[in-house]
Order: C-alpha cells, then structure tokens, then sequence
C-alpha cells in the first residue's frame, strides 16, 4: 500500500495514514498538490489532521454553538472512541455522536487529484497536461522514467490505481518458480526476454527438487512395504 508517516497534531503520537484508501483519511499534501488549502479546510479531520474519509460529522450537543461542523474521517474517529472509552474526541466528554455526511463525501470525491503513486515517486513533479502516460525519456536524452498523466477526479482512483496506472508493479510471471522481482507492466516483456537463463535455471531446480521429493517417498513406500510384518497363518 502508498503509506506516509503523519503525526496526530494533538496527542503527537505516530499515526500511519494512505495516501489513498477508500477506508481511511487521505494525505493532506497530496491533495493540496493540486487543490487551495482554502478549499480544504472543511474536510480537515479533527484526529489526524488529513483530508476526512470517509467524513462523518460530530452532532454532540456540546458543539451546537460551533460556527463550523466537527469533521471526522470514520475509521479515525472509531478507533480514537474504541481506545478513549467513546469520550468524544474535541470536548472529551462522555458519550459522543456522529454522522455520515453523503454531501461532504462527494464534494472530497468531487476534488481533482494526481495518480498518488506518481505523487509519492516524484512529489509534485508530476507530467504537464497532454504528456501522455507510459515510459518517457528524460530531458538529458539517456534515461527512461516511466510516469503517470492521471488527472482527475478523487472518485475515479481506485478504478485508475487498479485496471489504468503505467505505475502499478506486477509480480514477475515466474514468481511461483522464485523470481520475486516486482515490476511495471510495460517492463515485464523486457525482463522475461533478459532473465531468460535465469527463468529457466528455476524451473529447472523446482522440477529436481520435485523429482528428487518424489524419489524420496517412494522409497520411504518401499521401505515401508519391506519392514512390514509378513502375516503367519495358523494351521487348522
């Protein structure tokens, strides 16, 4: 998964958040790459100070008077309430509630975004409008960077992190024969034809270490069969 280091504002203890997941609160500065922070200030989670989603918002009585709603991203506010006895997590007093907000959501859904993994490789380096996606040559002329032009909406990222992104890393083909190298899609053909020699010498050890399996528990079957008391028949 794309994890960033973050620290909880409040209680400065160490918190893991995704750069994107559809169950946790989303990188403040990936989304500031391409958004206003003055557009994001109503989406700013109370816990963990990222980007609030799922966002659900705080309805305790205690925060009636409040001239902006308390925002929350779920799973930060469920785990806070598990670990803190349900005390709420901005007045700390007892018995806190909340709900899902559908237009909060769809107006973060509705926030354009950069393909977080070339965020993560590059920061905000990320290809201009119109470059087109897939491997590209750098501007010394002598090294290939494979990049990612996604541009779009938040709700379209799981879609493109699946079945789009030129940097999703596949496993190798042979990887059930021990070649565990991870790699982009466009670059698979190229390491197969390369690694050929070495593909084969892993073939050709799981099949001996197989054959040589095989051997061995016949022969256990053999000895078996041999250490095997003969019955005796007793005469009439």
């Amino acid at each position: 998964m794309l994890l960033l280091n973050t620290i909880e504002e409040k209680h400065k203890q160490p918190v893991m958040t995704q750069l994107f997941s559809v169950e946790t609160c989303l990188d403040k500065q990936w989304i500031q790459a391409t958004n206003k922070a003055s557009k994001l200030k109503h989406f700013v989670c109370a816990v963990c100070q990222q980007i609030a989603y799922p966002p659900t918002q705080l309805t305790c009585k205690e925060h009636e008077n409040l001239s902006d709603a308390v925002v929350v991203g779920e799973y930060c506010l469920k785990q806070y309430l598990k670990k803190n006895t349900n005390r709420c997590p901005v007045g700390q007093h007892d018995n806190c509630t909340y709900v899902n907000v559908a237009i909060l959501r769809n107006q973060i859904n509705d926030l354009k975004v950069i393909c977080p993994r070339q965020y993560q490789n590059n920061g905000c380096q990320y290809p201009v409008e119109g470059e087109e996606e897939g491997e590209t040559t750098s501007t010394n002329g002598d090294k290939k960077v494979t990049k990612c032009a996604f541009k779009g909406e938040l709700r379209q990222m799981q879609d493109h992190l699946d079945n789009h992104c030129h940097l999703k890393l596949l496993d190798c083909p042979f990887k059930p024969f021990g070649c565990n190298i991870t790699l982009f899609e466009q670059d698979i053909q190229q390491h197969c034809t390369l690694q050929f020699e070495l593909h084969l010498n892993l073939i050709t050890n799981l099949v001996q270490s197989l054959s040589t399996t095989i051997q061995q528990k016949d022969t256990e079957i053999i000895q078996l069969k041999q250490s095997k008391p003969k019955s005796t028949q007793v005469p009439d």
